[in-house]
């Protein structure tokens, strides 16, 4: 569902420019944040899923384990 969900298709909005790099920066620092969670939110359309769709594919890439759920799937 999200495989075309990257950090390079990401098509940056107004103000969605700084979510984009701290979700880069989250992905190069993840040895440092191991253990905490990362929560996304904001106004729809604004491309929350694409970017923890990205940070997911890239971390399960370098071999994390990782957990992906929206707040619907959590009530």
């Amino acid at each position: 569902r999200f495989d075309k969900s990257t950090f390079s298709a990401f098509l940056e909005r107004n103000g969605s420019e700084t979510a984009c790099q701290l979700a880069k920066q989250y992905v190069q620092a993840f040895t440092e944040w191991q253990g905490e969670s990362l929560w996304v939110w904001g106004e729809p359309g604004n491309g929350k899923t694409h970017l923890a769709a990205a940070i997911t594919k890239t971390l399960t890439e370098q071999g994390y384990i990782v957990v992906f759920q929206s707040v619907p799937e959590l009530l």
